[in-house]
């Protein structure tokens, strides 16, 4: 059984380090036959046209058969060549492209789950079934930088193409190329690093056994599914099914679906759990303020409904002017309008999950109106204080698929805020019965990772920059070869782009 029921854990990284300031500023033989002579007769005449007719008629047929013969073995360069050639684009994600002879793309196959996501748009497949490889591996990685899964916009980064055998060096040559003329044309600082490996390396880069030849491989590559999740599901059940839903939908692709939404959008999170925070604080000082005129303890939104502004002293119009303001630049930055304070404990409810026990504690305290059992406001506001420090992208890092997949719930108010689907998350989490429910799942669920991944980066992929001249390239590339001592090194030493 091929290797496609092991995971493919051969994924070509896309981030490189930070480059030495050096780095970064560098300006990338028929015999004759003797015949006896005949006695002429009567017929003589006949008999010698009619011979010389069939004569040449025969030499005919011979010559016209030779001629054929050397059209088929290509002597006249008119000839089909038979030959077909597989190319591998590492970079994350990893593809894989099998190419007649003269360069065409017979076939394309996904060689992880994220390859799965960029082969699902049918206009990208489109732009490389039947094209011209020099053409395919362009249309596949700018793809690939649509998705977020390629920083245009890094300080450096690096692509390896690598092909199977001799023949089709000149064809990589022409790939690796037409990859450097795109990031140029991009104004990306990226190194193309191209190989030549054998089939037994080309094999283990695939992911598939059993090819000794590179036409075996190609043979072999060209009847799989063109999609990484599929072929790895390829004739299991039950157990095995199980299995590969768990890694491949579970741990793999809605992993990345909701993380990927989180992550986009931590920025956003902070700003908006440090505004909710300055609103909360200084709600409480409004409450415990002197010059409050309710004679019990009192939040900002009650005390402005029960009280005329003539009520308040100097000192506490400033405190509500000062609310206001804050309430009105959170509405328009974050579209929520705060009129009491249930809707800005509704706010905070969201954010509870990543405060930890005794912050969350204190949040549905003050919700529920305990606020009279406060004894100490100073450690109330240094709650608030260190809940609006909370550091969300470290949480959301280490985030686990199961630890996270077990906390939709507790997570939900994030998570919507993310534009996460929670209905759709909670279905993923099911176990598959048969392969088709399988697939309908994982077709679902790459599906939704482009649309969520095409919205999310769209900003960064647009963003202008200017092109890279060949100077700039040349230099950009000689500044890494002398830092690292090779391409390979640097490829080696990094991280590559993602």
């Amino acid at each position: 059984m091929k290797s496609w029921k092991k995971r493919l854990n051969k994924e070509f990284d896309a981030m490189a380090p930070e480059m030495s300031n050096e780095v970064r500023n560098a300006p990338i033989i028929t015999g004759r036959e003797e015949h006896k002579r005949e006695e002429k007769s009567a017929y003589s005449g006949f008999s010698s046209r009619k011979a010389g007719f069939w004569g040449l008629a025969g030499v005919a047929c011979v010559l016209v058969a030779v001629f054929v013969s050397l059209a088929l073995a290509g002597v006249f360069g008119g000839a089909e060549n038979n030959e077909t050639y597989v190319f591998a684009l590492e970079i994350n994600p990893g593809v894989s492209f099998v190419t007649n002879a003269e360069g065409e793309v017979l076939g394309v196959n996904a060689l992880n789950a994220d390859s799965d996501v960029v082969l699902s748009d049918k206009s990208t497949l489109d732009a490389i079934k039947g094209k011209p490889l020099t053409d395919a591996v362009v249309a596949y990685t700018d793809a690939a930088a649509r998705l977020g899964y390629i920083d245009l916009n890094g300080s450096a980064g690096a692509v390896r193409v690598s092909g199977s055998g001799d023949g089709e060096k000149a064809l990589l040559a022409s790939a690796a190329e037409s990859l450097r003329g795109y990031f140029k044309a991009k104004g990306a600082y990226a190194v193309v690093a191209e190989e030549l490996i054998g089939v037994d390396e080309m094999s283990a880069v695939l992911g598939v056994s059993g090819a000794e030849t590179t036409n075996g491989l190609c043979e072999i590559m060209l009847g799989e599914a063109v999609a990484y999740g599929e072929r790895i599901a390829s004739g299991v059940s039950g157990d095995g099914l199980k299995a590969v839903h768990e890694s491949y939908i579970v741990d793999s692709q809605l992993y990345d679906y909701i993380t990927t939404a989180l992550t986009a959008h931590t920025e956003e999170f902070v700003l908006n759990l440090g505004a909710l925070c300055e609103i909360g604080a200084l709600n409480l000082r409004i409450t415990f303020s002197r010059d409050n005129p309710s004679a019990v303890l009192t939040d900002y939104w009650s005390v402005t409904e029960r009280f005329d502004e003539e009520d308040f002293s100097d000192e506490f119009r400033a405190l509500t002017d000062e609310m206001k303001a804050l309430l009105t630049e959170y509405s328009a930055n974050f579209g929520a309008d705060i009129t009491s304070k249930d809707e800005f404990y509704d706010e905070l409810y969201d954010f509870a999950a990543f405060a930890g026990a005794e912050l969350e504690e204190l949040i549905f305290s003050l919700a529920s109106s305990a606020i009279e059992s406060i004894t100490d406001p100073d450690a109330v506001f240094e709650a608030f204080e260190e809940l609006a420090a909370t550091d969300l992208k470290a949480i959301f890092a280490s985030l686990t698929p199961q630890a996270l997949l077990t906390s939709l719930t507790e997570y939900r108010g994030i998570l919507l805020r993310s534009g996460i689907d929670l209905d759709f998350a909670e279905a993923l989490k099911k176990v598959p019965a048969t392969i088709d429910e399988y697939l309908g799942e994982m077709r679902s669920v790459v599906t939704a990772i482009f649309e969520t991944r095409t919205e999310i980066f769209r900003e960064g992929y647009d963003r202008v920059r200017e092109a890279l001249t060949d100077e700039e390239y040349s230099s950009f590339v000689d500044g890494i070869v002398r830092e690292y001592g090779s391409i390979e090194n640097f490829i080696k030493n990094s991280t590559a782009l993602q």
